[in-house]
């Protein structure tokens, strides 16, 4: 709800469904002259075919010294309706009014009301636009002016002219040209109103062109308000490898910056140590020998000769067996003779490697 530090107890704001739109502080949008110091500016965002109201409140923290005080209600640079607060309601207890449309007043009797809207602004030929151009300078504009007043007389009521028929909902490129503007205001059907009492009219006491208090409200649309950096802009959509990569790098460590690249490093066979040259020949030996399926390790054993099947184990763990290879035992040479052990499963082996 904006409120002016300098007329505390009047507060002014746009709701939509009964519920007030959040403001937003300008950036550059500031007003120059005698009124600078009487004047708020706020931003709000605009729904197309939204319906909204102006509500208005006067509370005892404000000091009247004149008969009453007048709101003229300006949408679009079109006058829209003056609600009157007199010294004599606020005194006994709080005042508020809301304005929800423009009054009408029938050809044949009887009062009717047409509620406020919002309208996205579409682009016309030039052609057929019918703006006033002295009032695109307000378009996108909500403005609630300030007076204090004289005691009045009771006016009649009349047919106001429905000013805003044509609207400003379709506007040529070039009106458009430097203005973040999209959103118009335009009026939704005629409905039964029974008015909230008489109009009046009376004089100003500081004069026509010096209101008390001026409250200023821009309606944008979303992009319109992020294009004049009233509201930050929505961060754009991630590519899906940008998402992954940033889920991976969340667990793994990264490695873009050039201090934390290794440099790879090269080394040939004769730079390795006799253990490593060892080992790799094993490694290269075992991967050269046939693939057995029937061996879950795929190592080769060392192959065993059975000499006599029928051999029965005995009762001791083992027993040496000596054969004499050349000549018996009277065999002059220094060789050795060869040995077979019998092993605990029945079966011999000798020894076959050479001397």
């Amino acid at each position: 709800m904006a409120v002016l530090d300098s007329i505390p107890g009047i507060k002014v704001c746009i709701r939509v469904a009964g519920e007030e739109l959040r403001e937003y502080e300008p950036k550059h949008d500031r007003v120059e002259g005698p009124l600078a110091e009487k004047t708020v500016i706020k931003y709000i965002e605009a729904v197309s075919d939204a319906e909204f109201d102006i509500k208005i409140s006067v509370d005892k923290s404000y000091k009247m010294n004149c008969h009453h005080i007048t709101f003229d209600i300006y949408i679009d640079g079109k006058a829209v309706r003056s609600p009157t607060c007199k010294a004599s309601r606020l005194h006994r207890h709080h005042w508020s009014r809301i304005t929800e449309g423009l009054e009408e007043l029938g050809s044949t009797g009887g009062n009717f009301l047409k509620k406020f809207r919002f309208a996205s602004i579409k682009l016309v030929d030039p052609t057929e636009t019918g703006v006033d151009p002295t009032l695109l300078s307000d378009v996108g504009t909500i403005k609630v002016e300030v007076f204090r007043k004289k005691k009045g007389h009771v006016i009649p009521r009349k047919a106001r002219q429905d000013s805003f028929e044509k609207g400003t909902a379709g506007l040529c490129e070039k009106d458009l040209k430097g203005k973040a503007l999209s959103h118009s205001t335009i009026l939704g059907p005629s409905i039964r109103y029974t008015p909230s009492g008489p109009r009046t009219r009376s004089g100003y006491v500081d004069g026509p062109d010096q209101p008390i208090a001026v409250f200023i409200f821009r309606y944008r649309s979303k992009d319109a308000l992020q294009q004049e950096l009233i509201i930050p802009r929505s961060p754009s959509p991630q590519p899906a490898r940008a998402v992954a990569r940033a889920s991976s790098n969340a667990t793994t460590p990264a490695i873009d910056s050039p201090a934390r690249l290794v440099t790879p490093t090269f080394i040939t066979y004769d730079d390795l140590t006799p253990e490593a040259k060892d080992r790799l020949a094993r490694q290269a030996f075992a991967l050269q020998q046939p693939y057995s399926a029937k061996s879950p390790s795929n190592v080769r054993k060392k192959p065993e000769v059975e000499v006599s099947p029928r051999v029965k184990p005995k009762a001791e763990s083992s027993q040496r067996v000596k054969r004499e290879m050349d000549g018996g035992a009277n065999n002059n040479s220094n060789r050795q003779s060869k040995r077979a052990r019998a092993s605990a499963y029945g079966s011999t082996v000798i020894d076959l490697t050479d001397d």
